[in-house]
């Protein structure tokens, strides 16, 4: 059984939001999108996939800023991961 005097609580100081490394627009999109990266000209790879984690459309090596169709998609949600330099950044993409 536990104890509730077993269990340690922290206290956070402060949250700092960071500011998006890629942006996405128009986002909601409709037809296209465009990938932006604030500090580089290139990505390793750019991946649509669903909120569960199925890719639907992936492109290697591509320079930025980079235009995608995204009009085959169905409505709903999708995550749009970068790597860039061996790092990946994520961004949510609606598609109306």
């Amino acid at each position: 059984m536990f104890n509730i005097n077993d269990f340690k609580t922290s206290h956070i100081v402060a949250v700092k939001q960071q500011e998006s490394t890629i942006q996405i627009w128009p986002n909601p999109a409709g037809d296209m999108i465009e990938v932006f990266c604030k500090y580089e000209n290139q990505c390793d790879k750019i991946r649509i996939c669903t909120p569960k984690g199925l890719i639907l459309k992936e492109i290697d090596n591509e320079a930025f800023p980079c235009k995608l169709s995204v009009k085959n998609f169905s409505k709903g949600i999708y995550v749009v991961e970068v790597i860039v330099k061996g790092v990946l950044y994520s961004e949510k993409l609606v598609v109306n």
